[in-house]
């Protein structure tokens, strides 16, 4: 009994909670896109996403994180042609305060967009961009 709980933390850490975007079979000329919420030292879960190779960073400490089916792109002013999309809180935000982040290919390559939920309006207002490639 007194090693279950360290046990528990060790596969906790060892284990992330990784989540392919499944709500509708990928398009064959996409690439591939994970997002990843690692557990991190000392709490918390950290935001990354996968395209190829190392997880790329979107945000250090987070307290949720959900999947935007591509029904809702439109819904949360994401492009139609986005290939993943979720939504996240930082640590110690209230609900008011959620984030959507997307990745789309542009030109050849991608791009990560990141905007913040205005309260009332339904969708990110700016998005800023981040080049992952």
């Amino acid at each position: 009994m007194k090693y279950l709980l360290p046990a528990i933390c060790f596969l906790s850490v060892l284990q992330s909670c990784v989540q392919e975007i499944r709500d509708e079979p990928a398009r064959s000329d996409s690439p591939e896109v994970q997002f990843i919420t690692p557990w991190q030292p000392g709490g918390g879960m950290g935001l990354y996403v996968r395209t190829s190779g190392e997880p790329h960073p979107v945000q250090e400490s987070i307290q949720s994180y959900t999947t935007i089916s591509r029904g809702q792109f439109t819904q949360k002013n994401i492009p139609a042609d986005a290939i993943a999309a979720v939504s996240f809180l930082e640590a110690g935000d209230s609900s008011s305060d959620r984030q959507a982040v997307y990745v789309i290919e542009e030109d050849d390559q991608l791009l990560l967009y990141r905007g913040y939920f205005v309260p009332g309006y339904g969708g990110p207002v700016e998005w800023d961009r981040e080049k992952l490639q």
